[in-house]
């Protein structure tokens, strides 16, 4: 739970002002929206409309299931409202309304409005890595305690050498490692000319000062996704490119720091990486960093993202090159557009996809589990919280939670997936059974496996398939994408596409058993 309580009213007005128009306040005592689980909140609401109006309300999980029944929100009138109690992970507020032509916030006539809340335990039991974690967050919030692993929310136009170090050690401070990025005018060239001496200079110059304002800073990105808007095909890139990391490279040694240089690639471009790898300055960095959006469709993870990493890493291997592969950035907007209206990019006409909420939710699990099985070290989701209002905007809509802060269900499902994996590595990766894969993380005393049916189904599986011919290893616990345990006897009822985490461990280890991972 988010420390320190106070009364937070949020006022919502939508971007298309009708005469219908109304306004939902709520106030919630939690200012993230982040309650414990299992217990029961109160909200206070208040529906203000400029006529006799009403809306109805109730309570769903993340599967969109109803928890309660509807009752009556009257406007102009201050109600409470109180939460079911027994939940963990995801409740939704859904607001639904009555009175004709009556628009609640951010949301057409007649349109439902639903706001999320986190139910989460309120102590941490994550196993904290540090800089070995796996996990990273673009656009954090760094007073989330949830966080704690990787982030990238700095680059040099953050904040000047003066300020870089305090910046940074506030970070460290509540367990957070920043991945800071080589951006401004010391960086950008034109590469229609090769750069000039000067700016070289300033380059190591600048570098110089933000390497002594915080040694301890290792890993670099240098530019954002260079490899688009035509750059490799202009003349003096890779000239440019080798003559500036050269200048960064001349500042660490002469500081005495030990630094690792990361390149990006945007989307999945193969050809992009194979021209990148061609090049001797690929030689001179030390992680090869991907952003593979699977633009603009995004299909479930399992359809396409194994064999993208495994073509790197043939690429990778047919050069002799060791880099490790890293996703600093990857993600999929959420479907957020008004009903009957092209959802994407209005302007150019280009339609996405996206997802429901509940598809975010499984989709951020099997991203990591498939991309960690793969090889990948490290992944930094993107992002933390929607950017903009504006509905049909898809770059708008990519946070675990919305612009108004409020938590989608792939925020509780994104704290369950790192709580179940965190310290723990990668094993196999199996499928027992057809259309069942399984993925293996192992800790020094127990075992995750992540499982789900695919293609979707709903159906029956052994709970022997999680413990092959081991007699003495036994199943302590099964949790859904929330962290909510699964009942089972001698077979497991899978949701179709839907993750559970099935942890194993030492056979009469009774103090575990039944125990879930927060």
């Amino acid at each position: 739970m988010f420390p320190g309580l106070f009364i937070l009213t949020i006022l919502l007005f939508s971007q298309h002002v009708s005469s219908g128009q109304a306004r939902l306040l709520l106030e919630d005592e939690i200012v993230n929206h982040v309650h414990p689980e299992r217990k029961s909140f109160k909200l206070r609401v208040k529906l203000e409309y400029d006529h006799d109006g009403s809306v109805r309300y109730y309570w769903r999980d993340f599967r969109n299931n109803r928890l309660t029944t509807p009752r009556l929100l009257l406007s102009n009138q201050t109600s409470t409202i109180q939460s079911p109690e027994g939940y963990i992970g995801y409740l939704g507020l859904v607001f639904e309304p009555i009175t004709p032509g009556l628009a609640l916030p951010d949301r057409v006539a007649g349109e439902e409005r639903e706001y999320g809340f986190a139910l989460l335990a309120t102590t941490e039991k994550e196993y904290y890595q540090g800089s070995d974690s796996r996990f990273g967050m673009v656009h954090a919030d760094i007073e989330d305690p949830y966080l704690k692993g990787w982030i990238k929310t700095m680059t040099w136009k953050t904040a000047s050498p003066k300020w870089w170090s305090s910046l940074l050690e506030k970070r460290y401070s509540k367990e957070l490692f920043e991945l800071p990025i080589i951006v401004g005018k010391e960086w950008k060239s034109s590469d229609k000319k090769p750069i000039e001496q000067k700016q070289l200079e300033e380059l190591e110059n600048e570098i110089t000062r933000y390497f002594k304002a915080h040694p301890e800073t290792r890993y670099w990105e240098t530019g954002i996704e260079e490899n688009l808007r035509h750059r490799y095909k202009t003349q003096w890139y890779w000239p440019n490119l080798s003559a500036k990391i050269d200048a960064i490279k001349s500042a660490a040694d002469k500081t005495d720091i030990d630094i690792r240089l990361i390149y990006q690639i945007a989307e999945l471009r193969l050809g992009d990486v194979e021209t990148f790898l061609n090049h001797p300055v690929s030689r001179n960095f030390d992680i090869l960093a991907l952003h593979p959006y699977a633009w603009p469709d995004f299909p479930t993870p399992e359809e396409w993202l194994a064999a993208h990493i495994k073509k790197v890493n043939q690429l990778l291997k047919s050069r002799n090159l060791d880099l490790p592969i890293w996703f600093t950035e990857i993600g999929v907007p959420h479907q957020g557009g008004r009903p009957g209206e092209l959802f994407g990019y209005p302007a150019k006409g280009a339609e996405v996809k996206g997802v429901t909420p509940y598809e975010l939710a499984v989709y951020i699990q099997k991203v990591h589990v498939i991309a960690f099985s793969n090889g990948v070290e490290k992944v930094f989701w993107y992002n933390y919280k929607d950017r903009n209002p504006e509905r049909n905007e898809a770059e708008n809509h990519f946070g675990l939670r919305d612009y108004w802060n409020y938590p989608k269900p792939a925020y509780p499902a994104y704290v369950n997936l790192k709580n179940q994996l965190s310290g723990r590595e990668p094993g196999e990766s199996s499928q027992p059974l057809p259309g069942v894969l399984v993925y293996e993380f192992n800790g020094q005393n127990d075992r995750i496996s992540v499982a789900w049916s695919y293609p979707p189904s709903s159906r029956k599986v052994p709970v022997s398939i999680f413990t092959p011919g081991d007699t003495e290893e036994e199943i302590l616990s099964i949790v859904d994408p929330m962290g909510e345990l699964v009942k089972y006897s001698d077979t497991i009822s899978l949701v179709p596409g839907e993750p559970i985490f099935v942890r194993t461990g030492i056979r009469n280890n009774n103090e575990q058993k039944n125990q879930p991972i927060h």
